[in-house]
């Protein structure tokens, strides 16, 4: 994790998750952008160093989400301070921050909003613009499946097998 914080009064939490389809982006790589989302929003910025596909499987990943929030939110109530959280992502990290919010609703806790950018949600890949733009996003042929033999995933990391922790 790396902690930004905006200036004298920061007016939230923020916990941000890295984009990188899963097998890429780190801390470091975002550094800039999770630096300036601080600035400009005003907000304690939380980027998270999750663990990355192929050698981690996505609990593994949001396990690790779910640990900074964790963290997050008892430092905002230790502080004396805004003690509103929110989640967000770009990328893989946005679907990992809409199942992180999923998860804070399931817990009672409280966020106090859930901030994606360009998420992959849709497992079935289906909506009109994965065909689109033919060629922009990895097609069915080219993408890797979810370990098991003839299963149709879109991409390894978008699957709701691999979402259900298919082995």
């Amino acid at each position: 994790m790396r902690v930004f914080t905006p200036g004298a009064r920061p007016v939230g939490w923020l916990v941000w998750a890295h984009g990188g389809s899963w097998r890429a982006g780190s801390v470091e790589g975002w550094h800039g952008a999770t630096a300036d989302l601080a600035r400009i929003s005003g907000c304690t910025v939380v980027s998270v160093e999750y663990r990355l596909s192929p050698a981690h499987r996505h609990r593994e990943a949001m396990a690790d989400v779910l640990t900074a929030l964790d963290w997050t939110f008892t430092q905002a109530a230790a502080e004396a301070g805004p003690t509103a959280v929110a989640v967000g992502g770009d990328s893989a990290g946005g679907t990992l921050a809409a199942v992180a919010a999923m998860a804070c609703r399931d817990r009672e806790l409280p966020l106090a909003a859930q901030v994606l950018a360009y998420p992959p949600l849709d497992p079935s890949c289906t909506a009109p613009s994965y065909t689109r733009h033919r060629g922009n996003f990895p097609s069915w042929g080219t993408s890797r499946t979810c370990g098991t033999a003839g299963s149709r995933s879109c991409t390894s990391w978008t699957s709701a097998r691999c979402w259900a922790g298919a082995r």
